[in-house]
């Protein structure tokens, strides 16, 4: 029995538990929304049934385990319910929603940053709409769909491009959604994933999935899937996403369940999460790393919940953060330009900004000479401003050249500029003269001091020569004796004090170190003064920042140690026309998506692609990384060392439950046999 009851003990499951935080709760509401940003959660809106709406924000923080009443300026936004919240970068978007007595049609900026709202100025329009679901696509673009409208439920599918500030309303084609509100959409990997909802046969569970690429809507068929249900929450977690709860408003029946869909081999699974969970709508789930948190709620028009709950998965670092990120216990804090639960996802631009950008935040910022979204636009300054570094091309055609550069181009250095760059061991003087320090030498410092060495004597002597000594000296500079050296100091056997300048009488410029005695051979002295001399008398170059060996340094030609700069400036743009260039874009385009195409699945999260070709990790191998290499030298894994220590507990324990069987028989059967022969051991007597 105890080693049963251990067993048991290894397929113990999570489940729903109160989180007890030091601060209060935000008021019960239900059709609010809640985001993650950098490990904390933001919640915005919802109602408490008809009585209130807010348009309140709350953070909560997982470290101090509080939730705070944020207070940000700007524009306020419109108390709401049933409206879509995204994630941008840093910027919170939200749009639509409903008062209870409108429908809405703003579209809200929260800078996450510095907690300012704004109304955003988006081109087009869109009909004012409520329990609409939205996802987020890579190149900022925010994919919505259906909700409830004055015409009635809708199936349109809206782009929101916080790109370009504008709406689009895309061709479907395929197999598209009936039109409903109150259903779920999920970003995974290259589709959006939807779920439910309440059409007007009422609520449904078929699951479909939109590719953005093709504008094509796919059914998909599967089994164990969730009841019927509006109203329900979801979350993804790497290359999954979980449903929560929900109702049925026809059968007047709500949920407290919870599914997973793993979208890998198209399965539900149900996930056995305690009783905790009432049975609900309307509420909000997010994760933060593992942990699913849940706020709020309603059980259909009869009561609102305010409680927050969480649900550990011990998934918190999905996909091992796809190598794109590091893991925390926050889950994959991911690196520049990705993002996602598992930082699958590349927060491109549009265009790639057609290579003359850097994305940042889903936008463009343009290299200097080019304009635009996508940094299509070209402006003729001088010489495009020599570079990015040097001065900024503006639209007026002019260059604003940034601090040390001047001239038309900016291609020209300031005194203090050009002293600032080259001096390299040292500082500049008020005179723009660059200033040494100790050990080094040259116009530009950047000259080891040689080391003289005396040919026999008590003192192994290093003397750091400076400027006007002329760049070293030579064997001529001694006198053959072991007491003696002249050049701008003296020395002698009896003397251990420093070295001083005869010209100047400052210190530090020579320095002695005592050791023991140091015989010099004639041979080695001549090698050893020969280097000194070549050191001493390097070419000097203007403006340069390496000298020894220019080759090492990038440095293409060694005559001429700024060819590498020169190289590397951008080269003055060339008008195209314009047909000509959109279709050279597209081109690079596809070629880019046929290369990444070419490592099917990631390189199966086990590699690294590059040039069309999967790297893998140790431990993997194939073409994709899809086999795991023969593990004999490497010993047994853990987790297969796990799963067979459990199989053989299971026989252990299976064995022992029918030897203690077979033992209970046979003591049975003896005790009757005892019975017996006691019986007829009577019936005789008698």
């Amino acid at each position: 029995m105890i080693r049963l009851c251990i067993l048991l003990s290894f397929f113990a499951l999570a489940e729903w538990t109160n989180v007890v935080v030091d601060s209060d709760l935000p008021s019960k509401r239900a059709g609010h929304t809640i985001s993650n940003y950098n490990g904390e959660l933001y919640l915005f809106g919802g109602c408490d049934l008809d009585t209130a709406c807010y348009s309140d924000v709350y953070r909560f923080n997982m470290t101090v385990n509080m939730w705070e009443l944020l207070n940000p300026t700007g524009d306020i936004p419109t108390a709401r319910e049933g409206h879509i919240a995204a994630v941008v970068g840093s910027k919170l978007y939200i749009s639509g929603g409903t008062t209870l007595t409108d429908l809405l049609d703003e579209t809200n900026i929260l800078d996450l940053t510095t907690l300012e709202w704004k109304e955003a100025e988006l081109g087009g329009s869109i009909e004012p709409r409520a329990y609409h679901a939205a996802a987020l696509h890579d190149s900022g673009l925010i994919f919505i769909f259906g909700g409830y409208t004055s015409e009635g439920l809708s199936n349109e599918v809206i782009l929101l491009d916080t790109v370009n500030n504008h709406w689009g309303y895309p061709a479907s084609v395929g197999s598209v959604p009936s039109a409903r509100k109150y259903h779920s959409l999920s970003r995974i990997g290259d589709f959006v994933w939807l779920f439910g909802g309440e059409t007007d046969s009422g609520a449904v569970k078929d699951l479909y999935y939109y590719d953005i690429d093709e504008r094509h809507w796919y059914k998909q068929d599967t089994s164990g899937s969730p009841l019927a249900r509006q109203g329900h929450a979801t979350a993804v977690s790497g290359d999954s996403f979980y449903v929560s709860a929900g109702c049925n408003s026809d059968t007047r029946y709500c949920y407290s369940d919870l599914y997973k869909f793993y979208t890998e081999n198209n399965t539900w699974d149900k996930v056995d999460s305690g009783s905790t969970f009432s049975p609900r709508e309307g509420h909000a789930i997010e994760f933060i790393g593992g942990n699913l948190y849940a706020f709020g709620g309603r059980f259909l028009t009869e009561s609102s919940y305010g409680d927050f709950l969480v649900f550990e998965t011990n998934e918190t670092c999905p996909n091992g953060c796809s190598r794109n990120g590091e893991c925390t216990d926050y889950g994959c804090d991911c690196y520049g330009g990705y993002t996602g639960s598992d930082c699958s996802y590349e927060t491109t631009c549009r265009m790639n900004c057609n290579s003359h950008g850097v994305c940042d935040d889903y936008t463009c910022v343009c290299y200097s000479g080019y304009y635009g979204s996508y940094c299509q636009g070209i402006i003729n300054c001088p010489n495009n401003c020599t570079s990015s570094e040097q001065g900024t091309c503006q639209s007026s055609g002019e260059c604003l050249c940034t601090d040390g550069y001047t001239g038309d181009d900016c291609s020209e250095k300031e005194d203090w500029k050009m002293c600032q760059d080259s001096c390299i061991n040292g500082s500049c003087d008020s005179n723009n003269d660059c200033v040494c320090s100790s050990g080094w030498v040259g116009k530009n410092c950047d000259t080891e001091a040689p080391v003289v060495y005396h040919k026999s004597s008590s003192y192994d002597i290093s003397i750091n020569l400076s400027d006007d000594l002329e760049y070293g000296a030579s064997k001529e500079s001694y006198d053959g004796s072991s007491s003696s050296y002249s050049s701008s100091g003296s020395y002698s056997d009896d003397d251990t004090s420093d070295y001083r300048s005869s010209d100047t009488g400052e210190s530090d410029d020579y320095y002695m170190v005592e050791s023991e005695d140091v015989e010099v051979s004639e041979e080695s002295f001549d090698n050893i003064t020969d280097s000194q001399d070549a050191s001493a008398n390097m070419t000097q170059y203007d403006n340069s920042t390496h000298l020894l060996v220019p080759q090492m340094f990038g440095f293409t030609d060694p005559n001429d140690p700024n060819s590498y700069y020169t190289q590397n400036l951008r080269r003055d743009p060339v008008e195209v026309e314009k047909s000509d260039y959109l279709e050279e874009l597209e081109d690079k385009q596809e070629d880019r998506q046929d290369e990444i195409e070419e490592c099917q699945m990631m390189c199966n999260y086990h590699g690294v692609c590059s040039d069309a070709t999967c790297y893998c990790e140790e431990g993997y191998t194939g073409t994709l990384c899809e086999y795991e290499e023969d593990e004999a030298d490497n010993g047994i894994k853990l987790t297969t060392a796990i799963i067979i220590m459990m199989l053989f507990w299971i026989i252990g324990c299976a064995y022992g439950c029918y030897r203690i069987k077979k033992i209970m028989e046979e003591v049975r059967a003896r005790e009757e046999s005892k019975v017996e022969e006691k019986d007829d051991f009577v019936g005789l007597e008698d």
